[in-house]
């Protein structure tokens, strides 16, 4: 996306920021948004693929090479949603000046042409998403939607084939890295900066690429939650793109709190 970011989620949470003292820089990698160049015509995955392998990161070392030249900061982070958020962590990983690092729905797992996402999506969401439902069943408006076929059907579909349809057919589809590939990428950037960098994983607790970043790395390589080298808050009922404005608001506000914890914890550490 560009600068202003699905359902205008980047600017909304700039302004946050802004407005408690921070500066924010918001731009559109090339090609995108408000900003030149041509992306490459190929099919959306594989569009995705890219972005997911690091696309953007040389924008994101020229958009830190222009701030530098209008005036000094004394912490630099990179944030960023979906896209935005893994491109973010590959360029922290490359770029020794950033020092704080926030990814917003970011996807451990690479898109491409041969992923059925009715399947990838996992049980535990589909659990989640289920029981928002059970608050509907009362409600005559969304009736009158379901039969009008106004409903969320992509999702409907996803839930059936999950929790349904799978129990009829014995269908394995729980591990999903028989559908999908985990993205080397990350893993190369993890290694970077885990530890060495302030990190935070920001996810909605509806979408499913929380539960694959949960399944294939939280819990696979750091089950003690207590030593984690990485923090992480969910937006309760959040979904993937931050689609609401509230949303979006607990994001903004997680993030401001958490940088400035990470500050003060800096300036301790160079008092002592």
């Amino acid at each position: 996306m560009g600068c202003e970011g699905d359902f205008r989620a980047y600017v909304r949470i700039a302004r946050h920021l802004s407005e408690n003292g921070l500066y924010v820089l918001r731009f559109s990698p090339s090609g995108l948004g408000f900003s030149d160049g041509i992306v490459d015509e190929c099919r959306r995955n594989i569009f995705f693929t890219k972005i997911e392998t690091g696309l953007f990161v040389d924008d994101i070392q020229k958009a830190l090479d222009f701030i530098r030249t209008e005036m000094e900061f004394d912490t630099i982070t990179i944030a960023g949603i979906c896209g935005g958020a893994i491109s973010a962590f590959i360029s922290a990983s490359q770029i020794n000046e950033v020092q704080n690092v926030i990814s917003i729905g970011m996807p451990t797992i690479l898109d491409n042409d041969e992923v059925d996402y009715n399947v990838r999506m996992p049980k535990e969401q589909a659990i989640l998403i289920l029981k928002t439902y059970y608050s509907k069943l009362f409600s005559p408006f969304s009736w009158w939607r379901f039969i009008r076929g106004k409903s969320d059907w992509v999702t409907l579909k996803m839930i059936f084939n999950k929790l349904i349809l799978r129990k009829k057919t014995g269908v394995n589809s729980e591990d999903s890295e028989k559908i999908s590939i985990t993205n080397p990428e990350f893993y190369k950037a993890s290694r970077k900066i885990l530890g060495q960098k302030n990190v935070l994983f920001i996810y909605g607790d509806t979408d499913w690429i929380y539960w694959e970043f949960v399944k294939h790395f939280a819990d696979k390589y750091y089950p003690d939650k207590n030593k984690r080298p990485f923090d992480s808050y969910l937006i309760s009922n959040g979904n993937h793109m931050l689609t609401w404005v509230e949303m979006q608001e607990d994001a903004a506000k997680k993030i401001y709190s958490w940088l400035n914890e990470k500050t003060h914890q800096n300036i301790n550490l160079l008092k002592d």
